[in-house]
């Protein structure tokens, strides 16, 4: 369970990574297209939901263990409790990763993408309340016997 716990952290440490080296190929335009031609609607749709994704996931993401049915699953097998909250986790990191590079995406290819960088920040900024420890898994078992 320790390597899985390592692992996790690793996860947690490639949200940082990967938009760092993406922004970083597309500031040298090794990869990227800048500027792609939209018509204004349809550059306004991408814009609006980029930004609306952008503030759900922080939402969600730093509510996650909040939810009764992610409490419910992670205590519902005290043997399996850990494994289910490293399950819910690397849900959680995978789904940073993703929005967050379709928001360098974004910056990317629009011509008024200064809000995603905005968007991407707030993003990471969350994601420093979301680092995983065995400690967290067992206050949230406990919570849910103490509620009991």
């Amino acid at each position: 369970m320790i390597r899985k716990m390592s692992t996790l952290v690793a996860l947690y440490f490639a949200i940082w990574i990967i938009p760092l080296l993406l922004y970083i190929l597309y500031t040298i335009k090794v990869i990227g297209f800048r500027h792609m031609v939209f018509e204004e609607t349809t550059s306004y749709i991408i814009q609006l939901l980029t930004i609306v994704i952008s503030i759900l996931t922080i939402y969600l993401c730093l509510k996650l263990f909040k939810f009764k049915f992610v409490v419910n699953s992670i205590t519902s097998d005290p043997g399996k409790s850990l494994q289910t909250y490293i399950n819910w986790n690397t849900l959680r990191y995978i789904w940073y990763i993703l929005i967050i590079t379709g928001n360098l995406f974004v910056y990317d290819t629009t011509d008024t993408g200064h809000a995603y960088l905005a968007m991407a920040g707030a993003l990471l900024l969350s994601a420093c309340f979301c680092f995983p420890s065995e400690s967290e898994c067992s206050y949230i078992s406990a919570q849910e016997e103490k509620n009991k």
